[in-house]
């Protein structure tokens, strides 16, 4: 998937005019943390992650920890920051949108294929 988002993120800079970088660069930075905050969260909850067979599990496992919840959290907030963000900026509102979530999604990702430690 990270591939992916970071295919899409990329195709979206350079095809949508003008280039929507404050909207990525937001979306990238709001993808640092939540990454971050996954990572904390699945070291503190390792057993939940493991057993965990579904993404409700996988939501279940962030739930049980501070750092799982604020991820959870941050997705929600991120979010809305990127929608509003968009409709802040000239051109498509979507194709704005989508290149912030994006990159959201291509940092979050990213994170999470580092080793834990």
């Amino acid at each position: 998937m990270v591939a992916a988002w970071a295919g899409v993120a990329t195709w979206l800079l350079v095809s949508v005019r003008p280039p929507p970088l404050p909207i990525a660069a937001l979306g990238a930075a709001i993808g640092v943390l939540i990454g971050w905050l996954q990572r904390r969260s699945v070291r503190a909850a390792p057993d939940a992650f493991a057993s965990a067979a579904s993404a409700l599990e996988v939501r279940r496992a962030f739930k049980t920890n501070p750092a799982g919840r604020a991820a959870i959290a941050a997705s929600w907030i991120g979010g809305v920051l990127l929608v509003l963000a968009a409709l802040a900026q000239t051109g498509s509102v979507p194709l704005v949108f989508l290149a912030g979530y994006t990159s959201l999604l291509f940092m979050r990702d990213l994170l999470s294929l580092l080793p834990l430690d």
